[in-house]
């Protein structure tokens, strides 16, 4: 989404009061406040509300523009929790913030 280095710990602090502790035009108004224009912020609120089983979260991957090295990893992912037999049993929801290290190298 061409959000710099800089901006992502913002961005990432705004989006964990998501999930009904915020609502959605004061989330878009805070992270306008922070630098984003109001294309990026419509579409960080978007991929944040995404929530999908994860075999369907590679083609929201590629919708949002996400990575390679990225899409590698998480085809990876799915391959263990499939040797596992746990993969039916698990959903990606991109709203779920824990930091930013999480996304340390991977671009938003």
């Amino acid at each position: 989404m061409g959000i710099s280095n800089d901006l992502r710990p913002g961005v990432l602090r705004i989006m964990d009061k998501r999930g009904g502790k915020v609502p959605d035009d004061e989330l878009l108004r805070m992270l306008r406040d922070l630098g984003l224009n109001n294309d990026t912020s419509q579409e960080v609120l978007k991929l944040a509300s995404t929530s999908e089983g994860i075999d369907k979260a590679i083609d929201s991957f590629r919708e949002f523009g996400v990575d390679n090295e990225f899409i590698k990893y998480y085809s990876e992912l799915i391959e263990l929790l499939d040797m596992y037999g746990i993969r039916s049993y698990m959903d990606l929801d991109m709203g779920i913030v824990r930091g930013p290290r999480l996304l340390h190298g991977h671009s938003l």
